[in-house]
């Protein structure tokens, strides 16, 4: 069993690693869709492409890679119109709701280690 998260920065971490179903260390467009749809997005997914594209954009990735952790964090903390901004409560609450899909296999690249 996993320690629970500790600060903001391992909410963050935690709710990352939750989102990074491939355990590639990068957030791409399928895998941020659960994030966003928490955070209030609620467009179709002709939608949700093109606010992708915009979110990456804003964020400086590429949209075929993705978000970094850098960038996911970065995002979540940013209080202007830009960002995304969660509170620790809402971090909280996003790993309740979004537990990894998938458990790695031993095989599986892990970014984390």
């Amino acid at each position: 069993t996993l320690a629970p998260p500790v600060g903001r920065e391992g909410l963050k971490q935690a709710v990352f690693r939750s989102l990074d179903v491939n355990r590639d260390g990068w957030l791409n467009s399928q895998e941020m869709l659960p994030f966003v749809k928490q955070t209030g997005f609620d467009g179709t997914d002709a939608d949700w492409a093109e606010e992708y594209q915009l979110l990456c954009s804003d964020a400086g990735c590429d949209p075929s890679r993705g978000l970094s952790f850098k960038e996911f964090a970065g995002m979540v903390d940013d209080t202007s119109d830009e960002g995304c901004f969660c509170s620790d409560e809402e971090l909280q609450a996003m790993l309740g709701a979004h537990a990894p899909a998938v458990q790695p296999s031993p095989e599986m690249q892990d970014p984390w280690s």
